[in-house]
């Protein structure tokens, strides 16, 4: 089961040998199960980055500006880079994340919970740049949602919806030293 969030696009393309699902853009959460084909066929997520291949596992997958992030939630995951092909893969365990780029992997760090909170429609800051929080809830609704340089290096934590961002917006504005304005009927803001 492959879950897109917002602003995604995905290819997929089973075949005798593999089930590939190809990340174009955004975010996926993936909960894989064997396959019924014999033999199994494995399956792999490809970004611009690099591959993965499932091991038994519920992982999420986000590709942005050079760099795919990986939680991984059950089992393991397998990256390949795509700049070090004959490279020994990387193996990531439940309950790790990283990030990487087409020549190098991150360092490993504990799953966050807040990477997968969109699945359950909300988004989580823990001490989140207010100009990163307005980029990512601009995703989630219509129109144009900017922050202002001055500022936006404000450092806010919380838990916001993502299916209602006028609410999100007035909850920071009810709790940060922060005005949220509006024009053109909540087109901008």
């Amino acid at each position: 089961r492959v879950i897109l969030n917002t602003d995604t696009s995905i290819d997929v393309n089973f075949d005798p040998l593999q089930r590939l699902i190809r990340v174009r853009k955004g975010e996926i959460l993936v909960q894989t199960a064997p396959d019924l084909q014999v033999p199994a066929r494995p399956l792999r997520v490809s970004t611009g980055q690099g591959r993965l291949e499932a091991l038994g596992t519920t992982f999420n997958v986000r590709e942005e500006a050079g760099i795919t992030r990986l939680a991984v939630l059950d089992g393991r995951v397998r990256i390949e880079l795509n700049q070090q092909p004959q490279a020994t893969p990387t193996i990531v365990l439940a309950g790790q994340q990283t990030a990487f780029s087409a020549s190098a992997i991150g360092a490993m760090h504990a799953t966050d919970s807040a990477r997968t909170a969109w699945t359950h429609g909300m988004l989580v800051a823990d001490c989140m740049r207010l100009g990163d929080f307005a980029a990512e809830l601009a995703r989630y609704r219509p129109g144009v949602l900017r922050c202002d340089p001055a500022v936006a290096q404000v450092r806010i934590s919380g838990a916001f919806p993502l299916d209602d961002s006028r609410r999100a917006l007035n909850m920071l504005s009810q709790t940060y030293p922060v005005r949220v304005t509006s024009r053109l009927g909540g087109y901008w803001v």
